[in-house]
């Protein structure tokens, strides 16, 4: 493969007949009567995008047989797709030539791929399709997301999920610097999803796989989303008991929520005292709350001082002592 996608060959000719000897060694490799290696076929998947990117034709050509959908093949699909994409980013072009193997792929258990590479695997793919969704060749609300998302294990959501976050939040960043706004059509394709995730959760009543939930931190922390919708769901996570991605990070966009909404940031602080993350999140000392909590004490509104009074005598309860009211007062 090195051999036939060697930079400096002159691109008058496509590779496989500049090289046709490679060309034929690597067709023979891929008959699954002469070389029946997992490992081989494997190392052919991981390259696959060299040669799609040195000869695209050539990889439309190979592609069948580097990913092949006949049923006596199973093993090596599983094996060569795995390598694929563990090994690689993902793009729209290469994405347009394997869609159908994509869509076959989001349906499958990632305990059906080789153990070696499970978890990897599990992440992997989740970053893929996230990628997908956000360059917009995946629809976050497709049946093929919501089969992927409802699998039989929860590893793929929280890993999805998870993804999503982290790109959100360094979005968020690159937003506040050069003023970029995330595409309307997109945050409201996301807010769909997550509104589907917790009705799906709650109605099946079991609390095993809310992990994936967790990531909403990172979600709202990147200030993309509305605050009326994200405290909502913020508090609604935090009120179950389940624990929150970065919880550093929420603490400081409640700050920012606080100055346009700060009945509504100072009860979703309230509900946070359930997540177990509220050891992290409320520090005690001179940080974010206790600055909404000193605001608080000093705002117009009744329903304001009450609530952060209330907020303040709760914290104290449960043990965060940095909270107390002679503290906030030095």
């Amino acid at each position: 493969i090195g051999w036939a996608t060697m930079p400096e060959r002159d691109g008058a000719l496509p590779a496989r007949e500049l090289v046709p000897e490679a060309a034929a060694t690597i067709d023979g490799l891929l008959n699954p009567q002469v070389e029946t290696s997992r490992a081989v076929r494997s190392a052919i998947a991981v390259f696959f995008p060299w040669l799609v990117a040195t000869d695209g034709e050539w990889g439309r050509i190979i592609r069948d047989k580097v990913f092949p959908a006949e049923a006596d093949q199973e093993q090596l699909w599983r094996v060569a797709w795995a390598s694929f994409v563990c090994w690689n980013r993902p793009s729209l072009g290469l994405y347009s030539l394997l869609e159908t193997r994509y869509e076959r792929a989001l349906g499958d258990a990632t305990d059906a791929y080789p153990s070696s590479v499970t978890a990897q695997y599990a992440e992997r793919i989740a970053e893929h399709v996230g990628l997908l969704m956000l360059w917009g060749a995946i629809d976050p609300n497709s049946d093929l997301v919501a089969t992927f998302l409802n699998g039989p294990d929860s590893v793929t959501a929280r890993s999805l999920m998870h993804f999503l976050g982290r790109c959100f939040a360094d979005i968020g960043d690159a937003q506040r610097a050069d003023g970029n706004e995330l595409p309307d059509d997109l945050v409201a394709q996301m807010v769909t999803l997550w509104d589907e995730r917790m009705a799906m959760h709650a109605e099946s009543g079991s609390t095993e796989d809310w992990s994936e939930l967790g990531s909403f931190g990172l979600w709202f922390a990147s200030g993309l989303f509305e605050p009326t919708w994200a405290t909502d769901v913020l508090s609604a996570i935090g009120s179950r008991g389940h624990k929150i991605d970065r919880p550093d990070l929420v603490r400081g966009r409640l700050r920012w929520v606080f100055d346009g909404h700060p009945l509504r940031a100072l009860n979703c602080l309230e509900s946070l005292l359930a997540s177990a993350s509220a050891s992290v999140l409320f520090r005690g000392g001179r940080d974010e709350v206790s600055e909404m909590l000193a605001l608080a004490s000093s705002n117009a509104s009744e329903d304001v001082v009450v609530a952060g009074t209330r907020l303040r005598n709760r914290l104290v309860a449960r043990g965060f002592l940095g909270y107390a009211e002679s503290d906030a007062d030095e």
